[in-house]
């Protein structure tokens, strides 16, 4: 069951891509019905299962996918291959890019980036 839906007319062009808000339809983990959320490409960049969620300015795009339990928020960006998942966040102006990785706990912040084919898995913070 689809938990968020894309906004058409609500969209910022991001490297090219053009990556629309999104708005969660249901309630889910702790996001209402209602609540509007960061930015995506396509749904491809977000599962409807689980708790995952794009909030704030974040944006998600390319073939970077959020599933699972992960957060993207703040001004956070996932692309390229990068994925998020488990409880993995990406907050402030964290950025997984490349074939980059974050799951587990693990999370990256400020201006921290994971690339290429780094992993955090909750035993570093980046």
């Amino acid at each position: 069951m689809k938990k968020y839906e894309l906004l058409q007319d609500d969209f910022i062009i991001k490297n090219g891509k053009k990556l629309y808000r999104i708005r969660a339809i249901r309630d889910f983990g702790i996001v209402k019905a209602g609540a509007m959320g960061g930015y995506i490409e396509s749904e491809k960049n977000l599962s409807h299962d689980g708790n995952c969620w794009v909030a704030d300015h974040g944006l998600v795009y390319e073939k970077g996918q959020v599933f699972g339990d992960g957060q993207v928020a703040g001004n956070g960006w996932v692309c390229g291959n990068g994925r998020v998942s488990g409880h993995g966040w990406v907050f402030g102006n964290g950025k997984v890019a490349g074939h980059g990785r974050v799951f587990g706990t693990g999370w990256v912040a400020g201006d921290g980036i994971v690339a290429k084919y780094d992993l955090d898995s909750g035993n570093c913070r980046a």
